[in-house]
């Protein structure tokens, strides 16, 4: 049968211990919006990303001729 473990401090052995947060757990605004900006860039440079904005572009030029500007 496995006996539970309590953790204690190393120097003192007390059992009275604060957790605490590590610093890949804390999240700022700044943080977040660079890793969507990142994401953002990393979906744009894909190659199925941009074959799929090209097939909806020519989707588009072929079902809306009326909505395309005419070439002079």
């Amino acid at each position: 049968m496995l006996k539970a473990t309590v953790p204690e401090c190393p120097q003192c052995q007390g059992h009275d211990l604060e957790q605490l947060l590590s610093g890949f757990a804390v999240s700022s605004e700044a943080i977040r919006q660079a890793n969507v900006q990142s994401a953002r860039r990393k979906i744009a440079a894909s190659s199925n990303y941009r074959d799929q904005k090209v097939a909806e572009a020519e989707e588009i030029k072929e079902h809306a001729p009326a909505y395309m500007p005419k070439p002079e």
